[in-house]
């Protein structure tokens, strides 16, 4: 088990506080779907009995604090170097600023190919 990152890895208590935050991150996006109705009854003035309601708020807080702690690992421990771009990289970039992907993007975020938020991340490509 290592304690200070590698040139090339992070540390073994960096790697496993990320897929903890990642597991509690999920669980708090799986059960967020009754927070809504919880919300309602709260404003209301009743006690919202969803499980939801009572689990989504401290496992949010614990999200927040193990982020806290992973920041400052990494500022202590330190990181890896990042890699070198890989040549499939470097082939596949110009096609992420082709027509058809922005067209796509365009269309997806506001309804048309030139407007809004595809437009404007590919440049106006589509």
């Amino acid at each position: 088990m290592s304690v200070t990152a590698s040139e090339t890895r992070y540390a073994t208590v960096q790697i496993a506080l990320h897929w903890l935050i990642v597991v509690l991150f999920a669980t708090n996006f799986l059960i967020s779907d009754d927070m809504g109705r919880a919300l309602r009854i709260k404003l209301q003035g009743g006690v919202p009995d969803q499980f939801a309601a009572l689990v989504h708020p401290p496992v949010g807080l614990a999200i927040l604090v193990l982020m806290v702690v992973r920041i400052g690992l990494r500022w202590w421990l330190g990181a890896p170097a990042l890699p070198e771009r890989p040549a499939l990289m470097d082939r596949l970039a110009p096609l992420g600023a082709s027509g058809p992907l922005c067209g796509f993007a365009g269309g997806t975020f506001v309804g048309h190919g030139r407007m809004g938020c595809g437009h404007f991340w590919c440049g106006g490509c589509a």
